[in-house]
Order: structure tokens, then sequence, then C-alpha cells
């Protein structure tokens, strides 16, 4: 059975002239899950549909992931953004990680994964991240991204001080505000493929 989740977190982000809160996305799981990440980002790069990562189970609390269509459009770089946004699933507000780039940028964040596969330590608290003012192809208010390295066998006890934090729910993973602003629930749709070739064309001369 392959386990991933994603599981909101805040994080703060503080420079000597710029302070911001911001998104970061815990990324969690064992090989096989880590594999299947792989083989949806592969698959991404020739799709022209949105890839849901439907081994997430919709009772967990972990973030619905998402991830677009590679744009296939000429950009002179590797390209990432990483976005999130409220749904609806099963009438509950959850919160999505939608995960956008060109293929220059998937094979920028393949190479993370495989890195990070390949030579896992199975200690949760060892990661790699993933933050738009290092990562230069990462487009600038993205939501940072920490992958955790994976574990060989998925169970409680092999997840130590961290296992309150996947299979319990957090404070941050839904925005308090979004109670307020939401009614009834809404029928789910994917973001407009037009809309994702904006996000990833800024600036897009460098």
């Amino acid at each position: 059975m392959k386990n991933i989740f994603c599981i909101r977190y805040r994080t703060a982000f503080i420079s000597w002239d710029y302070f911001e809160v911001k998104t970061e996305a815990l990324l969690f799981g064992d090989i096989e899950g880590y594999q299947y990440l792989i083989n949806c980002l592969e698959r991404a790069k020739a799709s022209s549909a949105f890839i849901h990562l439907d081994e997430i189970d919709f009772e967990s609390n972990s973030m619905r992931i998402l991830i677009a269509p590679a744009l296939t459009e000429e950009i002179k770089r590797p390209r990432l953004r990483i976005i999130e946004r409220p749904v609806y699933i099963n009438a509950c507000i959850n919160m999505e990680l939608v995960i956008c780039g060109n293929v220059d940028g998937y094979d920028y964040l393949l190479k993370k994964v495989l890195k990070i596969l390949e030579k896992s330590s199975y200690d949760l608290d060892n990661h790699v991240h993933l933050e738009d003012e290092n990562d230069d192809c990462l487009l600038a208010r993205s939501a940072s991204l920490n992958i955790r390295h994976p574990l060989a066998i998925w169970n409680k006890d092999n997840l130590g001080h961290w296992v309150n934090v996947i299979y319990q729910k957090q404070k941050d993973c839904i925005p308090q505000e979004l109670e307020l602003l939401f009614g009834d629930p809404e029928p789910y749709e994917e973001p407009r493929v037009e809309l994702i070739k904006q996000f990833l064309k800024v600036n897009s001369t460098r």
C-alpha cells in the first residue's frame, strides 16, 4: 500500500528587510508513496490533463495534491509554482496544493525527490526544502515544500514524534478565515489551464 501525506503548516520568513508568514507543505510518505509521486510528475510532463494524487485518503488530514499539465510553451529556464486553494471534498472544506511547472521545472523537482528516495536515511527529521527565496525556478509567492525522507515501512511506531503531526488535525489545516468566507458547499472544479499558464509566464524573459 502506498502512503503519502501533505500536511499544511504555517512558517515565517524573516530577513533584515522582509517578513512574511506563508504556507509550508510538509510531505511525508514511504518508498512506494514517493515512487507514486515521481510517476505522477513524469506523467504530467506529457499530459494534457490535471493529475490528482488519488492515493491520498479523502478522510486523512492531508491536503489534496493536484499536478498541472506541464507548460510546453518555450520559457528560457525551469519554472515551478506551488499554490494552494480551498476546495470542497465530500461537502467539507479542504486545502489543495497545486503544483505547476514547465517540463524543466518538473525535472528539477523530480531530481530532488529521486535523490531523497535513493539516499533516504528513513529518518523523518531529514528533509529537502523548496523555498522561493532559495530555489531560482520556484516563482515568488509560492508555498514552500518540505519533503521529509521517506520511510521503508510505514507504521505509527516508525513515525516517532511526527505521528501526531500526521494523524491529528493541526490548527493550520484549514485557515480560520475560510470558515467565515465559505457558505454552502461548491462543486469541485479544476483550475483553468490558462490561469496556470499565466502563473508560470511571470518574468518569463529571464
